[in-house]
């Protein structure tokens, strides 16, 4: 397995990794090939990345053979994958992300790299439907099989103790990078609308990044800094506590065109509902698959703050929806997007695609 991200890395991406990893070594001997804290270092620049991963599952597959790699992007990963397969016939998989995908039609250099990483896999395993139709035209279609992100709720079940600033608030929360595409200014944007019914709110945005000033002076120039708790980078292991203590989950997602930045399905709208939560979202990307509106939450519209501040007005007035809302993510986050569920369909396209190239 080759992939930049990975525990005890931080992140969405880095616990979908670690969660395929367990599947995978469960009935196979498995190698995970990953920079892991050494990223920022070493992989400055993107051919010597290729090389790097390639060198190293070189050196693995010239000891073991393996039946089959799997690469958790197109993208450094699945470039090494590609190598290994020119080199020693080595098959491989391929993760898709709406990132990723998006990001390899950047440049007509950059697309030709995709398609050839991707024409060269076995099988192409895209995280939503929405995934899926951003490689129409660029790969055959039978080659592509959509396998929903899981997470194991098993992390979010136990009690946790409740975060600082928490007591005695509403707490509206947001996990996420600060980053534009995250779309956490049109959270903070929508907050003066949701404080006119609701005094004792406040919204707490978990993450870090570049955007951190322009969000707290957004807030400062709403007048609502008060109000908004920037909680940094939380560890992955302290993000139960979070969900578990807040009334309503939010992340206002956008596209920026011309960036290729898009939320291709969302982990965390199921970590919040495996606690439970309402949540709101954004018609983006492959967040209508993760968010079911009217069943597990309400969808508003890219950069709509007043569609934000209803929806988020509506589940935190109304007790029985919410309660309803949440317990309905709970049970789908239970019955197909758990990690015994992606396991078991994990293990069967593999299982076909690999055994019947045997």
């Amino acid at each position: 397995m080759l992939t930049l991200d990975f525990p005890p890395q931080g992140g969405g991406m880095s616990r979908h990794c670690g969660y395929i990893a367990r599947i995978l070594s469960a009935e196979n001997d498995l190698r995970v090939v990953s920079p892991g804290a050494a990223a920022g270092r070493v992989f400055d620049n993107y051919f010597a990345s290729c090389a790097v991963f390639f060198l190293k599952g070189l050196k693995f597959c010239l000891a073991r053979r393996p039946a089959f790699a799997c690469a958790h992007t197109w993208s450094i990963a699945g470039v090494a994958a590609l190598a290994l397969k020119k080199t020693l016939g080595v098959p491989y998989a391929v993760f898709a992300h709406g990132l990723d995908v998006n990001s390899g039609k950047a440049s007509s250099r950059a697309l030709w790299l995709m398609k050839k990483t991707l024409a060269n896999s076995s099988v192409v395993l895209a995280n939503s439907s929405y995934t899926a139709g951003l490689l129409r035209g660029y790969i055959p279609q039978e080659k592509i099989k959509v396998l929903f992100p899981a997470i194991d709720a098993a992390r979010y079940v136990a009690p946790a103790p409740v975060p600082e600033g928490f007591s005695g608030k509403r707490v509206i929360l947001s996990v996420g990078r600060l980053v534009e595409s995250k779309g956490h200014d049109t959270v903070i944007c929508s907050l003066p609308a949701v404080l006119e019914k609701f005094p004792d709110a406040a919204l707490c945005i978990a993450g870090a990044g570049p955007q951190e000033q322009a969000l707290k002076d957004l807030a400062r120039e709403l007048k609502v800094q008060d109000k908004v708790i920037f909680a940094g980078h939380v560890p992955d292991e302290k993000l139960a506590g979070y969900y578990q203590h807040c009334a309503v989950f939010v992340l206002a997602s956008r596209e920026l065109p011309g960036r290729g930045d898009i939320e291709g399905f969302g982990m965390v709208f199921l970590e919040a509902g495996a606690c439970g939560k309402a949540v709101v979202g954004t018609r983006c990307g492959g967040i209508p698959e993760a968010v079911l509106d009217g069943v597990t939450g309400i969808l508003a519209g890219q950069q709509d703050a007043q569609g934000i501040a209803f929806a988020l007005v509506k589940i935190l007035g109304d007790a029985q929806l919410r309660q309803l809302l949440g317990e309905n993510g709970k049970k789908r986050v239970a019955r197909e997007l758990s990690i015994e569920a992606f396991g078991n369909r994990l293990r069967s396209i593999l299982e076909h695609t690999f055994d019947a190239k045997a």
